[in-house]
């Protein structure tokens, strides 16, 4: 009679143990959606111009977006606001687009006046019916002199349309998290990594990449980024990005980028001008996508050709 107590005790604790670990993991898991082509993930006008590369670059506006553990290196705060267009082609896709036409919009606050840097981003994108809104949270901390660590949550609310054409709109949320390090070898060259979603609460959407940047007599700054669904087989989701920075004429930047991603079939390129002064940044970028068609995912090809443009106010 004794054993059979133990072992019932047992069981009932077990059954518990498990029901309290599904009650944990179940909601996370009610965020998993398929990601669906049209509604890219949101980049500032700087990473438009150098098509998406910046990993290793030591960044502050784009902690909350791409790599957050650069933000460490700053000791001041920051205020950013971007609005961006998008016009997409063949001409069935712009018809089915009228009166909804794709656009984007962000706001960025940034604070690393006390050591350990912080920022927050409300991001909003439309491409026809479809909508995403983004809130991200980044915070990023010195190891070292030269490393630094950060870490990004944010929740994004997708409203999608699995025909394009808003009949059938029905809305998503979920979570996810990114892990970043920066860290400087030397005053001219900086690398980065990152984890994307590592969790998996959006499986298409888990990333690895390593990025550098190397300036060379602070004039030319040359950026690649390298990565891939560490969880699959690399090679049919490498994706590369690579860009130029020229120092143009005093405090004026001029970038171009190219990128390649075999995980979503697109490839592209970016170009853009900055005016860096010491409180004011201005920026505009313009940038080309071409979506190959993939019949397996019922994903149509088709161009996208963006402009984007930004202000930010230093402090």
């Amino acid at each position: 009679m004794k054993n059979l107590f133990t072992v019932t005790c047992n069981k009932l604790f077990l059954i518990r143990h498990y029901t309290i670990i599904c009650a944990l993991v179940i909601p996370v898991g009610l965020y998993s959606t398929d990601s669906y082509a049209r509604l890219s993930n949101y980049e500032t006008t700087r990473l438009k111009s150098t098509a998406g590369a910046g990993v290793g670059s030591v960044l502050m506006d784009e902690a909350s977006i791409l790599n957050p553990a650069g933000i460490a290196f700053y000791t001041m705060s920051s205020i950013y606001f971007q609005k961006g267009d998008m016009s997409v082609t063949p001409d069935d896709y712009r018809q089915s687009y009228i009166g909804n036409e794709p656009t984007s919009f962000g706001i960025i606050a940034s604070d690393a006046s006390k050591g350990t840097g912080g920022s927050v981003s409300l991001t909003k994108q439309q491409v026809g019916y479809e909508k995403r809104k983004r809130i991200s949270a980044a915070l990023a901390s010195p190891v070292t002199k030269k490393s630094s660590i950060g870490a990004t949550i944010r929740k994004t609310t997708d409203t999608v349309s699995p025909s394009g054409r808003g009949g059938d709109l029905y809305e998503e949320k979920y979570v996810q998290g990114i892990f970043g390090i920066t860290h400087g070898v030397s005053d001219s060259f900086t690398l980065g990594i990152v984890a994307i979603d590592p969790l998996k609460n959006v499986p298409e959407d888990t990333r690895g990449i390593i990025g550098f940047q190397y300036t060379f007599e602070q004039i030319i700054s040359i950026m690649a980024d390298l990565g891939a669904d560490y969880s699959t087989d690399p090679s049919s989701t490498m994706q590369w990005k690579g860009a130029v920075q020229v120092k143009a004429y005093n405090d004026f930047f001029i970038r171009f980028g190219a990128f390649n991603d075999k995980a979503i079939s697109e490839r592209g390129n970016g170009a853009g001008i900055g005016w860096v002064g010491p409180k004011l940044v201005v920026e505009f970028a313009y940038k080309n996508t071409n979506i190959e068609e993939r019949p397996e995912t019922n994903q149509e090809g088709s161009s996208i050709k963006e402009t984007s443009f930004s202000l930010a106010y230093k402090f």
